[in-house]
């Protein structure tokens, strides 16, 4: 089936999207769908699903356009900028009359999820004529789902704040940020007041509504709804098996059934298929430069006309599979040799990296430092094709081979003579990989880095900071009149902790043994400290950064000492630890502070 990138919408704010026409051979319908996607971590968490009900629209012949909203995804601009609802209500509008005209059909379906079918639903009401709406699991009102979103955040604090020597980047009064994305004032003003009890028109003839499986029945949406339109309501599973970490979420196929059974009802094949005018793909972009940290206000951006970067959506042929990404260049690359920093998924995330930390760092880097970057999604991550099953490619060393097509790519087609390679988590573990075979390599930035030899069989789940198994967490707070508070009331497991001290007491005596014996010119073997050697042969730089008491840390001290003694030229190797965050920087004044720290290396030419 035909599944092809597009920029569209005005040149000035361009969204990408993703458009995949019916199935070979599979009479096409007469509706085509628009797929709008949930808000941050849900639409991290969704994308897999979203890609996988087109494929499943397509077999049933319908075209479908999925795309990210204006500031979010890959899609230009930034949740600080203002009217981010009224931009994502034209977003949804931009979309239908896109995939109208792709499709050569005058029907329109859309879908959504949470927030993304809410304001599916109130664009229905207001910009789009829409033949049929399926709203899964939609909040009656933006006021709920704000609340929703507090209650969230209020829960995270502690974990990864309450240890924190720095000071959390403030937010103005109503602003809000909820796991690790960022809600102004105006926009919870705006989402306010929609009701979708008190819509202006009828969003659609016919609307499903697909309820949640793990809560009662709101019957008042229901009851609104078919006052003026004709309402199908179901519970399937499904909802908490894709409401999941990226690498974990499931795709719903009950849902997508009853989706497909109930779409296919109403809008019957073709008589007569209409053939849409052909058209190239629009896979070239330009991108204004607009704030995305804290400290960086909409007021001084630049006019959408003061576009300093420009986006490709390139297609490297991989062994076996298909992968997608995103080059980013500033529009009067520097000159001389060419060199481009490679970003790589961080863990089930797709190329727009944690939090979208990988478009802001692209984006910024390219208008500000003049760097190249290429945000690639591996196989079977994001928009790539590949394996299914997140374990089959996590951590394979099928990523390696990945990773090397793509470098191919950049060099030949592109240019670029040497590369910088980065990532988080399992991005930092393809990233050291590849730079153990691939040529022109020059250095790696590895972000919380859980392991450098992945053994089948190990978990993909990263414990959480104060992880009764981290031995850094109970060092750092054994001391704290708190935590003995903890102990007196009975809330510390004796059992666990000793367990733990048990286990840091063996990791330090080995740890002091291996550079007892270094002293006499003995250098413990193991596969870390090889791999490490063998990199810094090449003449690569390492740049390691962790979260403390993020269990990476750990993993890497046990092999190469905390100050990484083990190596033979260990001021090759340069290590920050930071304070506070989780795993994927969440909170978002360590966003700010992961990207100053990197934006400093842009300036020195570090990246």
């Amino acid at each position: 089936m035909l599944s092809e990138p597009r920029w569209f919408g005005s040149s000035l704010r361009p969204l990408l999207g993703w458009y995949v026409a019916p199935a070979p051979g599979v009479q096409p319908r007469d509706a085509v769908v628009v797929l709008c996607p949930p808000f941050g971590y849900e639409a991290i968490c969704t994308h897999r699903a979203y890609v996988a009900l087109a494929q499943a629209l397509a077999g049933a012949g319908f075209a479908s356009l999925r795309f990210d909203f204006d500031g979010t995804g890959d899609s230009v601009g930034s949740d600080r900028e203002p009217g981010r609802v009224e931009a994502w209500l034209a977003s949804i509008e931009a979309a239908a009359t896109e995939a109208r005209a792709l499709s050569g059909t005058a029907h329109v379906s859309l879908f959504g999820l949470r927030l993304g079918a809410t304001l599916a639903a109130a664009a229905a009401a207001t910009k789009v004529v829409a033949s049929s709406l399926v709203l899964w699991a939609p909040l009656q009102t933006g006021r709920a789902y704000v609340r929703e979103l507090k209650m969230l955040r209020q829960t995270a604090e502690g974990e990864y704040q309450a240890t924190s020597p720095l000071v959390p980047t403030p937010l103005l009064e109503g602003d809000e940020e909820s796991a690790g994305f960022f809600l102004a004032k105006e926009t919870i003003e705006d989402l306010g007041r929609i009701n979708l009890t008190k819509l202006a028109r009828p969003p659609a003839p016919a609307i499903l509504l697909l309820e949640r499986d793990d809560l009662a029945e709101d019957k008042r949406l229901r009851e609104a709804l078919e006052a003026a339109s004709a309402v199908t309501s179901l519970r399937v599973e499904g909802y908490r098996a894709v409401m999941q970490d990226p690498h974990k979420s499931l795709v719903p196929e009950q849902v997508f059934a009853s989706l497909l059974t109930w779409l296919g009802e109403r809008h019957p094949p073709m008589a007569s298929p209409i053939l849409a005018p052909v058209r190239e793909p629009a896979r070239v972009a330009l991108i204004p430069a607009v704030p995305h940290m804290p400290g960086a206000t909409a007021a001084n951006a630049p006019s959408a006309a003061a576009a300093t970067v420009r986006e490709e959506v390139v297609t490297v042929a991989a062994e076996h599979h298909a992968l997608e990404g995103v080059l980013c260049q500033p529009l009067q690359p520097p000159a001389g040799p060419g060199h481009v920093t490679v970003l790589l998924n961080a863990g089930g995330i797709r190329r727009i990296g944690p939090n979208r930390l990988y478009v802001a760092w692209a984006r910024a880097w390219a208008a500000d430092h003049g760097v190249a970057t290429f945000r690639l999604d591996l196989g079977g991550i994001g928009d790539s094709e590949g394996a299914t099953a997140m374990s089959d490619h996590l951590y394979n060393p099928s990523c390696v081979a990945d990773v090397r097509a793509a470098l191919g790519l950049l060099r030949s087609r592109f240019g670029f003579e040497s590369f910088t390679l980065a990532g988080l988590c399992s991005g930092a573990y393809a990233s050291f990989h590849t730079a153990l075979v691939a040529d022109n390599v020059k250095r790696v930035i590895l972000i919380n880095p859980q392991t450098f030899m992945f053994r089948p069989g190990q978990s993909f789940d990263v414990q959480r900071r104060k992880s009764a198994t981290n031995t850094t967490y109970y060092r750092q707070v054994m001391f704290k009149g708190d935590a003995w508070k903890r102990v007196l009331k009975g809330d510390v497991d004796f059992k666990r902790v000793a367990g733990v001290i048990a286990t840091r007491i063996n990791v330090v005596a080995r740890d002091r043994a291996k550079n007892l014996l270094a002293r006499f010119g003995w250098k413990p073997a193991s596969d870390v400290l090889t791999s490490f050697e063998g990199v810094l042969a090449r003449g690569i730089d390492v740049q390691l950064i962790y979260s403390a008491g993020d269990p990476g840390l750990e993993y890497l001290d046990s092999y190469l000492g905390p100050g990484l003694r083990n190596l033979a030229r260990p001021d090759a190797v340069k290590k920050e630890v930071i304070e506070g965050p989780d795993h994927t920087f969440t909170p978002l004044w360590s966003q700010v502070w992961l990207s100053d720290h990197l934006a400093r290396r842009a300036r020195t030419g570090g990246l």
